[in-house]
């Protein structure tokens, strides 16, 4: 694949090599190529009437590793050719007062789709596991190393690590009794989704954080908490915010925290006082 050429101008060139069911794809992507940078894998595939396996078995037959690689890529040659006009920014958003609000807006559409009831299920079931696995990639690391590192201030055994290797490793030695909290803003981190297929194996409850409604991760939890903005702040290419996540794992911290005078009263007898030792060991760490 020539590095000149746009994904329009690949498709034209291996439309005819394509099977029947991935020109599907294709057309759909000719048709609103605006409309396809908008979709994720799943999306792409109720769309176009294919399956998902079609969908990335066609962007690699025009040259490209999947369809997340050829969606970024779709992006950038829709802005350069001036067809995408992004509307998810605005020009005037040029002062504190307005970053600030917009920031507030995208965690209050959050709320419609967060329910209580779904909350306090998650924060139940993760009060009563063994221990919970918390797993990320790339910049949703940090998110995943707070959750965990806040989980355990609250008495819950955690694991987390930024390497992916270490997750697996250690999420195949877990229990049926453990938890997975899988946080993925596209859904479809490749990791991700093998830390889920081995922890579904073995039978743990499955908690993902993802903005995409209709992803393979959300299709695979036991229990979504979606963490979708209204309007992002640096629109659809620039790099997404992790507000949503942060405050979305607020929330089940929040809930988690609201049960503790009920554990209180099952957990092993010191156990509080020993919570509070840590804290002042903490707290030495500060100046």
């Amino acid at each position: 694949m020539e590095e000149h050429r746009t994904v329009l101008e690949n498709i034209d060139l291996y439309y005819d090599q394509l099977f029947i069911a991935e020109k599907k794809v294709a057309d759909c992507i000719r048709k609103n190529p605006q409309k396809a940078v908008m979709l994720n894998v799943t999306g792409m595939a109720t769309e176009s009437g294919a399956s998902e396996a079609t969908v990335i078995r066609m962007c690699k037959h025009i040259g490209y590793q999947g369809y997340y690689q050829m969606r970024l890529i779709l992006s950038g040659d829709l802005g350069r050719d001036g067809r995408f006009k992004d509307g998810n920014t605005s020009p005037d958003m040029d002062s504190v007062k307005q970053v600030f609000e917009q920031s507030a807006r995208n965690i209050s559409a959050m709320i419609p789709r967060l329910e209580s009831g779904l909350l306090l299920e998650c924060a139940s079931i993760i009060s009563k596991s063994r221990l919970v696995y918390v797993v990320a990639v790339g910049n949703t690391i940090p998110i995943a190393l707070d959750l965990s590192f806040r989980l355990e201030r609250f008495g819950i055994a955690s694991y987390c690590t930024a390497i992916s290797e270490h997750f697996l490793n250690h999420i195949s030695l877990g229990k049926q009794d453990d938890v997975l909290i899988a946080i993925s803003r596209s859904g479809i981190s490749k990791q991700v989704l093998q830390a889920v297929n081995v922890a579904t194996k073995i039978g743990m409850k499955i908690i993902a954080i993802t903005a995409e409604e209709h992803s393979l991760l959300s299709k695979d939890a036991d229990y979504v908490l979606l963490s979708a903005a209204e309007n992002s702040l640096f629109g659809t290419k620039g790099p997404d915010s992790p507000l949503c996540e942060i405050a979305v794992s607020d929330a089940l911290l929040y809930f988690i925290k609201h049960r503790e005078k009920i554990r209180m009263d099952s957990l092993p007898e010191g156990l509080d006082s020993h919570l509070d030792e840590i804290e002042l060991i903490l707290a030495e760490t500060k100046l």
